[in-house]
């Protein structure tokens, strides 16, 4: 694989390890919520586990034109529609089976929750501050039957997956590249990519002396 495309292979092992963590099964639902690099990445392994519908909840414009390149069953604007209702709508009114947070913050996490139907699975991956503190009634779990998985990194045969996946074509991560910037401008790439929220990958490569768009 090229160097861009082996770019993902860490992040794609991440997504695996999740989706392995989770147990996600054919036919089942999945919901993403987080629209960046990784939360796309987990879209993609839900649907070679056989997710169906896979849902993403984002709020950045290129980013889930990336995703809709990439194939997402259905992508909600958490801007301009209520993202618990549209999951009902699309689960017969269940939620989803499974829920992963790749955002991090406390709200979002109580948002995924909220999404989750009973006996479902909450996956529980974006990282939050360490002070941040979410709101959780014990009764939703218990009643519920729901339950909680938290996953933070791909190991052990992750990668090779991974790199397996990249391979034989069977996740293809160009609607993610975003820029390729030369290495001298590495600290104004972290910046740029700091500031503007719809970028995703940003590479850097000491070859190239001018930033080039893909």
């Amino acid at each position: 694989v090229s160097y861009e495309v082996g770019a993902f292979v860490e992040p794609i092992s991440c997504a695996i390890h999740a989706a392995k963590a989770m147990e996600v099964t054919l036919g089942s639902s999945v919901v993403v919520v987080g629209d960046g690099t990784l939360g796309i990445l987990h879209t993609q392994i839900a649907k070679l586990r056989g997710a169906a519908p896979v849902i993403l909840i984002g709020k950045h414009r290129k980013r889930m034109e990336a995703a809709q390149k990439m194939g997402v069953d259905h992508i909600v604007n958490i801007d301009s529609e209520s993202p618990v209702d549209t999951v009902k709508a699309l689960t017969e009114g269940r939620g989803a089976d499974f829920v992963i947070e790749s955002v991090g913050t406390a709200a979002t996490y109580e948002l995924a929750l909220a999404m989750t139907r009973p006996g479902g699975r909450l996956a529980a991956f974006g990282i939050t501050d360490q002070e941040e503190i979410m709101r959780l009634r014990p009764f939703d779990f218990v009643l519920g039957e729901r339950s909680m998985v938290g996953s933070c990194a791909g190991v052990g045969n992750d990668w090779p997956d991974a790199i397996a996946l990249l391979r034989f074509g069977r996740i293809n991560p160009t609607p993610l590249f975003s820029l390729k910037v030369p290495l001298a401008d590495l600290e104004k790439a972290l910046l740029e990519g700091k500031k503007n929220r719809e970028l995703l990958k940003i590479f850097v490569l000491p070859e190239i002396h001018e930033w080039q768009e893909f």
